[in-house]
């Protein structure tokens, strides 16, 4: 049986909401009676912004999100905010290391001529005198023999998403848990929903008057500053340039359906700092609407203007994959924004920092210690898991990583296969992974990353009007903002968090992509 909801769109269609019964071991579950729940809840995301444009039309539909938030270790949840200024620092200390950096990626570069091409435009343009990120580390819970405990999943330095429309759920759910949680009718879905989660505050009380979901939305739920932290970044990256007037131009893909996240992100900047931004495509940018000042041969001469209007900051949602630049023209338009005096968000540098290949590199022993004090370097370390390279001579080999290229052929669903791009959907995983390593073609371009196993927790999933119930597991992404003019540090915080969450037996993780919804973290 299927119930059905409707709401009807700002242009007169019926978008159906229906949920779909369980197929759990509880047949008994009704899971129908979560239906008007679900529909309060894409009635507040479309009054709050908590959108993205449809894929079929421009129309906009809200993001996909849980119904309610997902159970995270509050210890592990702790530690990893900890690790944020961490990371922030060990990225800007390798992106100015170029001979290391260069050398990192050096195995990539005869096949994988998009990293070359970045390297080659990074290698020909001066150093950074200020230097902005807006980082996201992610990580996802393994559920060893050594408890369960946050490992990385990568550290991603370009056009980390959904960092405002995550503040959006947090509120979301502080709004479901608060206004239904006591509601005569509702309420009974709500407290059910958070007693299948075991967590230990609830399960342990009988007080009669204990409200359940109102100590769950208070001690449980943690804040999420993306909304605040991410904008205050940028804006200080402005002031640091100290141009008045000047502007920030988004580099963003055409036919953007994340358009909200990056609205967000403009609307804060000119209602709390007064800067206003430019949204341009690479291809508008390369269109001699971007041009520098002079012949670049000093600061003078590279000011970046933009129909006019010099730019203080260049935040990049786009420019990480081959698909942002069909043309010459378009890599041209990088290369002036890279050359200019313009603060970079990501530089090239960041950018390719941020690479699997780098990834795996620093993992190596003594790597961390090059750029991080042994009690650091200790810390960041145990979020790691095995990452090799992929190579035709490491397939024969006895080395650590020619074991483990072994051990992923006759035991594939232990392992993913990483090529250098951003942007979700490249992994392989299974049959497709033994196949590709098995083909020996192109394979110095790839990283093979031990499966990380997280626990399977409960959770409602929304979609497009459409509601399901099912088994998941969930990946978390830690932002994390920083900003250094020469040797100064000017800020470096951790900026809020992101909970993606996918049904159980679903590789790939992306929102955009469709594999993921947004989530919070509530903390046991």
């Amino acid at each position: 049986m299927e119930t059905s909801l409707h709401l009807r769109s700002s242009r007169g269609r019926q978008i159906p909401l229906r949920i779909t019964p369980s197929t759990g071991d509880d047949p008994k579950e009704d899971d129908n009676l979560y239906c008007p729940l679900a529909l309060e809840a894409t009635s507040w995301a479309h009054m709050n912004g908590l959108q993205m444009v449809s894929q079929t039309d421009e129309a906009f539909i809200h993001a996909p999100f849980s119904l309610l938030p997902n159970k995270i270790s509050r210890q592990e949840f702790e530690k990893v905010k900890r690790l944020a200024p961490v990371f922030n620092t060990l990225i800007d200390r390798i992106a100015c290391d170029r001979t290391w950096l260069l050398d990192a990626i050096e195995p990539a570069l005869a096949t994988d001529a998009f990293t070359a091409r970045l390297s080659s435009i990074m290698a020909s343009t001066p150093h950074q005198r200020v230097r902005l990120g807006l980082h996201r580390s992610d990580y996802m819970m393994d559920d060893s023999a050594e408890g369960a405990v946050f490992k990385q999943i990568e550290l991603n330095t370009i056009a980390s998403s959904f960092g405002c429309i995550s503040a959006k759920v947090t509120a979301l759910h502080q709004f479901i848990l608060k206004r239904f949680g006591s509601d005569p009718q509702l309420g009974p879905r709500v407290s059910e929903a958070i007693k299948t989660l075991n967590l230990d505050r609830v399960q342990d009380s009988t007080d009669k008057g204990f409200d359940m979901a109102a100590h769950v939305a208070e001690e449980c739920l943690p804040l999420n500053p993306t909304l605040r932290d991410l904008p205050a970044a940028l804006a200080a990256a402005h002031a640091q340039y100290g141009v008045p007037g000047s502007i920030i131009v988004f580099v963003v893909q055409p036919n953007e359906r994340n358009v909200i996240d990056q609205r967000m992100l403009e609307q804060e900047l000119w209602t709390t700092n007064n800067v206003r931004v430019r949204r341009l495509t690479l291809a508008e940018l390369a269109s001699h609407r971007s041009v520098l000042s002079g012949d670049g041969s000093d600061d003078d001469d590279r000011v970046l203007t933009v129909d006019g209007e010099e730019v203080s900051v260049v935040y990049f949602r786009a420019g990480y994959t081959p698909d942002d630049y069909p043309t010459d023209a378009e890599w041209k338009a990088r290369e002036i924004l890279e050359r200019s005096t313009a603060v970079k968000c990501p530089s090239l540098a960041y950018h390719l920092a941020g690479t699997k290949i780098v990834q795996q590199a620093i993992a190596q022993p003594g790597q961390l210690e090059r750029f991080l004090d042994p009690t650091e370097a200790a810390e960041v370390r145990t979020s790691f898991v095995g990452l090799h390279l992929v190579s035709t001579e490491s397939m024969e080999s006895s080395s650590e990583a020619g074991l483990a290229v072994q051990e992923a052929l006759m035991h594939p669903e232990r392992y993913v296969l990483k090529p250098q791009r951003e942007g979700g959907g490249n992994n392989l995983y299974g049959a497709e992974l033994a196949d590709r390593i098995r083909s020996g073609l192109d394979l110095e371009d790839l990283v093979l990353m031990q499966r990380i196993m997280p626990p399977i927790e409960p959770a409602w999933f929304v979609r497009q009007g459409q509601v399901q119930r099912g088994m998941s597991l969930s990946e978390l992404g830690v932002f994390g903002t920083f900003l250094a003019a020469d040797d100064r540090v000017v800020i470096n915080q951790y900026a809020g968090h992101i909970l993606r969450t996918k049904q159980d037996g679903v590789d790939e993780g992306g929102v955009a992509t469709g594999y993921s919804v947004l989530s919070s973290p509530l903390l046991n």
